[in-house]
């Protein structure tokens, strides 16, 4: 019997899923125990249950989604204080943690989407740009995801609005890097400032082009060529 499933059985014997157990979505990988086949997400914390789920690992989401009580959870149940608040500094402690909050409501939203539940998923992309606008914690990978959301739960409006936003963040961003004398183009920080940045933007034209917005991904192609020019320059 594998492993996983010894400790299952043993669980099932002597505490005969009581007492619940819960890793954090914030735990390190190292720390599963090989149980994330195992785990059910239902906030901010992966529970442990007796049921196999499909396994994950390789978009790093873990476990299978109870969109029951995870809705009630992020929507009804958590406080979250005045973080998006702009007089109230985020450090980048508590900015990493916003970013896991985005990553959440994604999953949320992703998982209602394959249910059917259109309404519900904007909702909650709604409420997750609410709490975690990008002039607290600027556009990332998981607010690209959320925007996705916004699409395949039909609200394109929604999704064409942050991408024209976050166009003109990455532009920005990738305008001030690539001005930059080459020597500190070949440093590493800013190397990898620019190639997420460009990553940012090809994800943008893919999702752009998926959802039958040409004008838009022509755009955003259009940015990517120059900055692409000036990063590598013949």
């Amino acid at each position: 019997i594998p492993k996983d499933e010894m400790i299952i059985l043993d669980l099932q014997a002597t505490n005969n899923w009581e007492r619940p157990i819960y890793w954090a979505i914030t735990v390190g990988r190292n720390k599963y125990m090989n149980l994330q086949d195992y785990f059910r997400v239902e906030g901010f914390g992966y529970r442990l249950v007796p049921i196999k789920g499909p396994s994950s690992s390789g978009n790093l989401s873990f476990g299978t989604v109870e969109t029951d009580i995870m809705y009630d959870n992020l929507m009804n149940k958590f406080e979250y204080g005045n973080m998006n608040d702009p007089d109230i500094y985020i450090d980048e402690n508590n900015m990493r943690m916003m970013i896991n909050i985005r990553n959440s409501f994604s999953r949320l939203a992703g998982a209602l989407i394959q249910e059917g539940k259109r309404d519900s998923a904007i909702t909650v992309v709604d409420k997750c740009f609410e709490l975690v606008p990008n002039h607290i914690v600027p556009y990332d990978y998981f607010a690209l995801e959320l925007t996705d959301c916004y699409f395949r739960a039909g609200a394109a409006d929604k999704g064409n609005k942050i991408i024209e936003v976050a166009l003109g963040v990455f532009n920005d961003e990738l305008g001030y890097f690539l001005s930059l004398d080459r020597k500190f183009l070949k440093t590493q920080s800013v190397n990898e400032e620019i190639q997420r940045n460009l990553f940012y933007l090809q994800r943008m034209e893919r999702t752009a082009r998926t959802h039958r917005n040409t004008e838009l991904a022509n755009k955003i192609g259009d940015s990517l060529k120059i900055h692409f020019e000036k990063y590598n320059p013949n």
